[in-house]
């Protein structure tokens, strides 16, 4: 009889242990210790232009579902994204998910990387959390600071002997003249080129170059980066013939604090312009890839901007 009882105490023991973390899942509140992340860099201290590899691990339970977070630095204009990947694998129930940037600094300076925000469920539950990684702080240094007696300014070296060759110096005379006949050719030609270019209208101009994008089928070919580069540049050009703003040579933040300061375009005209700026900046820097049919909604949206601004 005892050990009958013993038996079904042992019985019931694990079968609290087997369905408890089944109905843990609906809480809310669930051990967090179910998810855990961590964010490193390869190197702390670096100097200009130097390679930051910036490495995010999450792990979690297997039940446990994940969405794949964006890229995070989009602001932090201080670094270039140079390249990025990720990986998944399983190991002892619980699933590891890697994902890494490798960034590079131009500016001198200390700097705390943000967290990256994850959002994450349990398989069959409608309920999202979230978990961000740590902080991660880089000092970047002048490439100066490596050498020694760098406040001292050294003096150029004298000039090096020079074999004293009639025919050598003949022989560099016909070359520099040569150069000098070939720019002076092509100045002309350009010269002449720019003033044919700029004897028609912006919206003419920009009309022509979008044919000639189309001509080039980058989005058969799944160039989508070069499209919208070639797409973003017809753009920039339109505004700075049409209006007079230097856009080519402006970042997407300096441009809209131009527009937004001389009061040039309406409203719905900024909103067109932000929306397909942020997509085309995502393209070339961020690697994201719209499906084309969004291309070519964002071709027809430029078209359609042309035509609503061009000079009547």
């Amino acid at each position: 009889m005892i050990k009958k009882s013993i038996k079904q105490i042992i019985i019931f023991l694990l079968f609290i242990l087997v369905v408890n973390p089944i109905f843990c899942k609906d809480d809310k509140n669930f051990n967090t210790s179910a998810i855990r992340i961590k964010a490193r860099v390869d190197k702390s201290v670096v100097h200009i232009g130097d390679k930051i590899t910036y490495r995010v691990t999450l792990e979690c339970r297997e039940d446990i579902e994940v969405e794949t977070p964006q890229y995070p630095f989009q602001d932090f204009s201080e670094f270039v994204l140079k390249d990025f990947g990720s990986s998944q694998k399983k190991l002892w129930g619980r699933e590891i998910f890697k994902y890494w940037y490798i960034l590079r600094p131009y500016k001198i300076g200390k700097y705390t990387l943000p967290p990256i925000s994850f959002k994450y469920r349990v398989k069959g539950f409608n309920d999202w959390y979230k978990v961000e990684s740590n902080e991660v702080k880089i000092e970047v240094k002048s490439i100066l600071s490596t050498l020694p007696n760098q406040n001292t300014i050294l003096d150029i070296r004298g000039p090096k002997g020079f074999t004293n060759k009639w025919w050598l110096y003949l022989f560099l005379l016909s070359i520099l003249i040569l150069i000098f006949i070939y720019y002076l050719f092509h100045k002309n030609k350009k010269r002449e080129k720019e003033t044919e270019v700029y004897l028609q209208p912006p919206h003419i101009i920009a009309y022509k170059a979008l044919e000639d994008l189309e001509k080039k089928n980058y989005l058969n070919k799944g160039e989508i980066k070069a499209y919208y580069t070639e797409l973003c540049d017809i753009l920039r050009h339109y505004l700075e013939n049409r209006f007079n703003i230097h856009a080519p040579w402006m970042t997407t933040e300096e441009f809209f604090n131009s527009l937004q300061e001389d009061n040039i375009l309406l409203n719905e005209y900024r909103d067109i312009l932000k929306d397909f700026f942020n997509t085309s900046d995502l393209v070339k820097f961020a690697k994201h890839q719209p499906l084309i049919k969004e291309a070519l909604d964002s071709l027809v949206k430029v078209k359609e901007l042309i035509d609503q601004t061009k000079e009547i």
